[in-house]
């Protein structure tokens, strides 16, 4: 099924912005290090869309930029929304997980349980927290146990923790945690550490996971192409029919008895299958959950077996119009790469704080309707 998008959507320009509320704005300059002359938004979404009301829809503070900003900040573009992770507020101690560190203070006094405690470091996602660690050694027996006998086996540990592994625990977090000061570079730092840069960018809610994994990424050279096909513009496309359309389609993986009581993974199944974008990628992830094209066939016989289900998981999910695009870079960006800032009538205090506390020196424009923001 193809979507027409009417003509006057092909014709209207694309608006690139990110959108911020008044309590961001004053995160974001209580976060910028003081000896820069602007601030800077760490991890930002920016969206790219053709309707109006989605310029608000996030936040009424709205910052509008140009193409160039997608290139110079390496941001990944996607068809859609992809629920990626943000950056809500910067904690009020900032810990970074220093492997250096860790290795030369923690391995030099611990040795045989250092490379535990390494081997976690590389492979844990949370690295934030200085209760990490803890967390870790609490939930990991085989871990906890060893750092009880080798108190045990220590004369001068035993004499200073006695059995209180969690307070022995602590010290080590203070080497592999150095607490950093909240500055720019750290908080990028930080925030990279927290989501393993280099991993798949898009959030991992089960009910968006399909949606958002199976986004095709835009090419930004292709960007203007792909937008005229699939952003609308109006109120032409019931969304909520889509998701309806979408979750039937999806839902028919609990027909195959592997996923029939699977109500939460289904979503993220269909959209690891679909990840690869051929059929053979999706046949290979079924294999990988011990499904058969053989079973395919038969369960989904009335919508033309293994290759029918696919195109039309493919239909519903892939091949769908978008009300935006989302864009993201995991580093920081300036406030002065985008052109104009748009804020509501009657709010001349953002604009001091926009002017005075970031070194705006773009144009800022007061508005009363979405529509007045280009």
């Amino acid at each position: 099924m193809k979507f027409n998008i009417p003509d006057k959507c092909k014709r209207t320009p694309l608006v690139l912005f990110h959108t911020i509320r008044e309590h961001d704005l004053d995160a974001i300059i209580q976060s910028s290090d003081p000896d820069d002359l602007q601030c800077y938004l760490t991890a930002p979404s920016i969206g790219i869309t053709k309707k109006p009301k989605i310029l608000t829809k996030f936040g009424d503070i709205v910052l509008v930029g140009e193409k160039e900003l997608l290139e110079k900040n390496a941001v990944e573009m996607f068809e859609r929304d992809i629920w990626s992770p943000t950056m809500r507020k910067v904690p009020d101690k900032l810990y970074l997980y220093s492997p250096q560190t860790l290795a030369k203070r923690v391995f030099r006094r611990f040795p045989s349980i250092g490379r535990l405690f390494k081997k976690w470091g590389e492979e844990n996602v949370y690295y934030g927290s200085q209760n990490a660690i803890i967390d870790f050694a609490s939930s990991e027996y085989e871990v906890w146990s060893k750092l009880e006998n080798y108190l045990k086996k220590q004369p001068e540990l035993s004499e200073k923790y006695g059995e209180d592994v969690f307070a022995f625990i602590k010290d080590i977090a203070k080497d592999a945690f150095p607490e950093v000061t909240k500055t720019r570079k750290n908080i990028v730092k930080w925030f990279k550490q927290e989501y393993k840069e280099g991993e798949d960018i898009t959030g991992k809610d089960p009910f968006a996971y399909a949606y958002a994994i199976a986004a095709p990424k835009v090419p930004i050279e292709e960007l203007e192409t792909i937008a005229s096909m699939k952003l609308v513009c109006d109120e032409s496309v019931d969304f909520d029919k889509i998701k309806e359309e979408q979750w039937e389609v999806i839902n028919r993986l609990r027909d195959l008895p592997r996923f029939s009581r699977d109500f939460f993974n289904v979503q993220k199944i269909a959209g690891e299958s679909l990840k690869g974008g051929t059929y053979g990628n999706f046949l290979e992830e079924m294999n990988f959950y011990r499904v058969s094209e053989q079973e395919l066939n038969e369960t989904f016989a009335d919508i033309g077996g293994s290759r029918g289900f696919y195109d039309k998981l493919r239909e519903k999910v892939i091949s769908i119009p978008s009300e935006y695009f989302e864009g993201k870079t995991l580093d920081a960006v300036p406030i002065n790469d985008f052109k104009r800032i748009f804020v509501p009538a009657g709010k001349g205090e953002i604009i001091a704080k926009i002017r005075k506390k970031c070194g705006f020196v773009g144009d800022i424009r007061e508005y009363t309707l979405p529509s007045e923001i280009e």
